[in-house]
């Protein structure tokens, strides 16, 4: 009884207001723990987006079926498997699969990494900077890019 009601707490809807704030905290921390924790609950929300989104273009599943399916050792347990299934059913195209890939590894190094690990890190730095959203707001004429923010004042 007690993991039933600990999936309902997973799959409660995430409402936009707390998504941006989760993420605006962690980008904005010096606190490597804070950064962690911001990185795997801010990739765990969308995870959960992914799994309403297949869990949408499925036929309605009883609780053994998605638990089969879903649970943590179901064939779609895991961020990966989920991304790959969304790709194949042509739920999300390759730029979408290819940042949420980017993300689950990034998600995985903070929660698998036995010490802290910081922005400062080259090779995470560059994984962050390859993805889609970051490569737009940086490119010269960019929204984040030096240029940019010179020629708005």
């Amino acid at each position: 009884m007690a993991s039933k009601s600990l999936r309902d707490v997973i799959r409660r809807p995430v409402s936009r207001k707390v998504l941006w704030g989760t993420l605006d905290r962690a980008l904005k921390t010096e606190n490597a723990s804070d950064l962690r924790s911001g990185v795997i609950t801010g990739t765990a929300l969308l995870e959960v987006g992914l799994e309403r989104l297949l869990k949408s273009r499925m036929r309605r599943l009883n609780s053994d079926d998605e638990t089969a399916l879903f649970g943590p050792n179901g064939a779609l347990g895991g961020f990966a498997s989920k991304i790959r299934l969304a790709y194949a059913f042509g739920i999300i195209g390759p730029v979408t699969r290819r940042d949420l890939a980017i993300l689950n590894d990034i998600r995985n190094l903070f929660a698998h990494a036995p010490h802290n690990v910081t922005m400062k890190n080259r090779r995470l730095w560059q994984k962050v900077r390859s993805l889609r959203i970051v490569e737009t707001f940086t490119q010269p004429g960019g929204y984040m890019n030096e240029d940019f923010v010179k020629r708005a004042k």
